[in-house]
């Protein structure tokens, strides 16, 4: 992806944070007594984390390019 060992640490942190805080969530969600595919506030909230995840990695790669960009261009 052409990222630094630093850069692809600091996307894995932001993944690490996230995915331990959305299980938490997921977690107080989960009922054994509906299954998973019936549970209506557990899959809205794990696409809502998924979103949430998608926004903040693609976010932290576009601060990354245009670090990159303003370093080329000095």
């Amino acid at each position: 992806m052409g990222l630094t060992q630093f850069e692809a640490a600091e996307l894995e942190q932001t993944f690490y944070k996230h995915d331990r805080q959305s299980v938490r969530e997921l977690a107080a969600l989960w009922d054994p007594d509906i299954p998973t595919i019936e549970n209506s506030a557990y899959i809205a909230r794990a696409k809502d984390l998924e979103r949430d995840l998608q926004t903040m990695l693609l976010s932290q790669l576009e601060d990354t390019a245009e670090s990159g960009a303003k370093e080329a261009g000095e």
